[in-house]
């Protein structure tokens, strides 16, 4: 009897430890996942290329251009009447941010900042639009933005944040 009430004495001994462990163990692998997971956020510079107000772009889209013939295409179909900018492809990405129709003038778009993290490049845009009070031109407008962005070592999966504000007239 008394060797039967030791083996159990130790089997439960036994159990307890190993339950100790495996916790212990899942802690300490939950807690290092999560050490590895984080990631750090950082704050990729642009540079501002072009800006307007009549794209000929009707809808709100944005284009991320890897090279000089995606550019000239695009900026055909802008109508733009400046020069169309010069950029190393080598180094950079273009991205083009169109507004879409706003009824009227004292609207526009810009790209705010950009950052990446754990191989996404997030876009902030900012759209503004007149306050109340202000009296633009009442004509049709497409703003738009192009920018240069450094291109990335890694797959980037583009997102983008999407912001209004108001502008005051005075």
């Amino acid at each position: 009897m008394r060797d039967s009430t030791i083996l159990v004495g130790l089997s439960i001994a036994a159990i307890l430890v190993g339950g100790y462990l495996i916790f212990y163990s899942q802690t300490t692998t939950s807690a290092s996942a999560t050490a590895t997971n984080e990631s750090v956020v950082t704050q990729v510079p642009f540079m501002k290329l072009a800006d307007g107000q009549h794209a000929k772009i009707p809808q709100r889209v944005n284009y991320m251009l890897e090279n000089k013939s995606q550019l000239d295409s695009l900026w055909r179909s802008v109508g733009a009447s400046s020069t169309e900018p010069t950029v190393d492809f080598e180094a950079n990405n273009v991205l083009a941010i169109f507004a879409g129709a706003e009824p009227n003038a004292g609207y526009g778009v810009a790209v705010s900042g950009i950052e990446d993290k754990s191989g996404v490049r997030t876009v902030n845009i900012l759209f503004q639009r007149p306050g109340t009070g202000c009296a633009p031109a009442q004509e049709v407008t497409h703003p738009f933005e192009f920018v240069a962005v450094p291109k990335s070592s890694g797959q980037i999966q583009l997102t983008h944040i999407y912001a209004t504000s108001t502008v005051s007239c005075q």
